[in-house]
C-alpha cells in the first residue's frame, strides 16, 4: 500500500546527525520501492534505483544503449540495505516536495506501459 502521508509531512521522524547523515532508518523504509507523491496523477517521475537499460529515446543519439547501474552504497548491487533504502525513501522525499507545487506523481514504482 501506499503511504498516505505526504512526503513532508512524516519527514521529520528520521533522526538527523550533525552531519546530516540519516542515523535511523525512515519509516518508510520498507515501502522503498512503492513510494508514489500522487498516484492519480497522468504525468510521472519515476526514480529509478534499480538500475536498467535506455533504449529508443533522444538520449540515445550517441549511444544506442545506456546503462544505468543499481544504487549502491555496499558495492552489492543485488540487494538493498536499510541504509540503502533510508537513502532512497530521502532522495523520494526531497524530489516530491520539489514537485509538489505541480500534479505530477514522483514513485518509484516502474512504469508498465509505454508513456500515454
Amino acid at each position: 500500500m501506499l503511504p498516505s502521508k505526504s512526503p513532508r509531512a512524516s519527514a521529520a521522524v528520521s533522526s538527523v546527525g550533525a552531519d546530516l547523515a540519516v542515523t535511523a532508518p525512515d519509516p518508510l523504509v520498507d515501502q522503498a520501492f512503492v513510494l508514489a507523491s500522487r498516484p492519480a496523477a497522468k504525468n510521472k517521475i519515476w526514480l529509478d534505483f534499480k538500475g536498467s537499460v535506455i533504449e529508443g529515446t533522444a538520449w540515445n543519439s550517441i549511444s544506442p544503449n545506456i546503462t544505468t547501474p543499481p544504487y549502491s552504497r555496499d558495492d552489492d548491487t543485488t540487494t538493498f540495505n536499510v541504509q540503502e533504502r533510508t537513502d532512497i525513501v530521502a532522495v523520494w522525499r526531497a524530489v516530491s516536495e520539489d514537485y509538489s507545487p505541480f500534479n505530477v506523481d514522483v514513485t518509484t514504482i516502474p512504469p508498465t506501459g509505454p508513456p500515454s
